[in-house]
């Protein structure tokens, strides 16, 4: 999966998300974030999510950027129930 397609599938399921926010390539730590960014440490895509006491947790490392994708896209569609 693409970024253009998951933003595609994002902005369909725009009323489904409730208030979790997405966000790409890019670390955020407000509530029910989740993401995925590129950790400069390991040199891999990390993804995300924040819980509502805005504890990041790490869910899983990605060596390229479409399988983070899929990642937060497997994510989205299990928290929103979509």
């Amino acid at each position: 999966m693409t970024k253009e397609e998951l933003l595609a599938f994002l902005e369909s399921n725009r009323s489904k998300l409730k208030y979790y926010t997405v966000y790409l390539n890019q670390k955020a730590l407000e509530q029910f974030a989740i993401g995925y960014f590129l950790d400069s440490k390991s040199n891999k895509f990390l993804v995300y999510e924040v819980t509502e006491r805005q504890s990041l947790i790490e869910i899983a490392f990605f060596k390229n950027e479409e399988e983070a994708i899929e990642e937060v896209y497997d994510i989205v569609k299990y928290r929103c129930r979509i």
